[in-house]
């Protein structure tokens, strides 16, 4: 037997509901249950002064027709059961419509929400003047010209040029190989020679050393200097991408025809300027210190001579220790060496070498 307010089945023959309370018609009644969703008021029985109250205990259900009891009293009765019944069930109705109506309406808003999010983040709409970053990468990210570029302008964009207009600093070999011969196109000078140095067993463990000489017309005052033209000759370190094959005694003439051919990768090592000159043997001491002071070299640190008469003289100049300054027996003709921590000078002349000539080194 089903209870026709709450749709709870009881058994058969009770006259009460155990779930909510309520009387138990016949059983064509109780067959078609009647939901509720909340346990109502106890029926009223009897006259209109007195009142039947069910008292139960939901945990309990088969107990509730047990425990009822019969009370009396004067208070006006409450409203039929069938009335609060209809007035439960309209309420209900219009709340699930109150229900369905808020919930349409959040639906909405978070889809306009996202609709203006979206059209926001595509660059589509703005709000006011935007200069921050988003605004930065919108307009970077509408703008063809920006966003693309051809392979020759990043080639260009990306190299490393010197910083300095004299041949003479370190600062003007700190750029890569293209630019470097460049730079001293730009200076009138031109690529006579190249070589490099690897190598011999042609296992290419050692990238090995690229020599390139430009040749010109001096653009700096250089002391002892005889004419004007002078070389300079730059080392360049190899990198893995240049592979050059080396002969038995580890040497490649020629390897290329221009510095351009040669990775961006690739640094400087040292550079040596080297031209003749007109000075004698007792002008040695005067243009190397002539030297030290045209290209800012430190103070040497070491000495080395062809005879005792040019080593004294250096030594005095220079405030060498005589630990530091010797005799090399191997030098011909009249030679003077000094050193630094990133230079070196040499002059060398008589009648053996048929003239004298100048060089020095600048490290990197």
């Amino acid at each position: 037997m089903f209870c026709t307010k709450c749709g709870a089945q009881n058994a058969d023959g009770a006259k009460f509901c155990t779930t909510c309370g309520a009387p138990l018609g016949n059983s064509e009644t109780a067959a078609t249950p009647q939901p509720s969703t909340e346990a109502s008021q106890p029926p009223i029985e009897g006259d209109k002064t007195s009142v039947q109250t069910i008292s139960y205990d939901v945990s309990s259900p088969s107990n509730a027709a047990a425990s009822s009891s019969q009370t009396s009293g004067s208070q006006e009765p409450p409203q039929s059961w069938t009335d609060k019944g209809d007035s439960h069930q309209n309420s209900n109705g219009k709340k699930s419509k109150k229900t369905a109506i808020i919930v349409a309406i959040v639906i909405v808003v978070l889809v306009l929400i996202a609709t203006v999010v979206g059209l926001t983040m595509a660059g589509i709409i703005s709000f006011g003047d935007n200069t921050t970053e988003e605004a930065a990468v919108e307009e970077s990210a509408t703008s063809d010209d920006a966003s693309e570029k051809s392979k020759d302008e990043e080639k260009e964009s990306s190299k490393k040029r010197s910083s300095s207009d004299s041949y003479l600093e370190a600062d003007f070999y700190d750029c890569d190989p293209e630019e470097l011969q460049s730079s001293f196109e730009d200076l009138g000078f031109e690529l006579s020679d190249v070589s490099a140095v690897g190598p011999s067993d042609g296992s290419n463990d050692n990238p090995g050393t690229l020599f390139a000489t430009f040749t010109g017309e001096a653009s700096e005052d250089l002391p002892g200097l005889k004419g004007d033209e002078i070389e300079i000759t730059v080392g360049i370190n190899l990198t893995d991408d240049e592979q050059f094959s080396y002969d038995s005694y580890g040497l490649a003439d020629n390897p290329v025809d221009s510095l351009d051919e040669l990775s961006d990768k690739c640094t400087v090592s040292n550079v040596v300027f080297a031209y003749e000159s007109d000075v004698s043997k007792d002008e040695f001491v005067s243009i190397m210190s002539d030297i030290i002071d045209t290209c800012s070299f430190d103070k040497p640190s070491y000495a080395s001579a062809s005879d005792d008469e040019l080593l004294d003289e250096a030594v005095d100049e220079f405030k060498l220790s005589s630990e530091n300054a010797h005799i090399e027996s191997s030098y011909v003709g009249d030679v003077l060496y000094l050193s630094g921590s990133d230079w070196s000078i040499s002059i060398m002349g008589g009648d053996e070498l048929g003239g004298t000539f100048v060089d020095f080194d600048l490290y990197m």
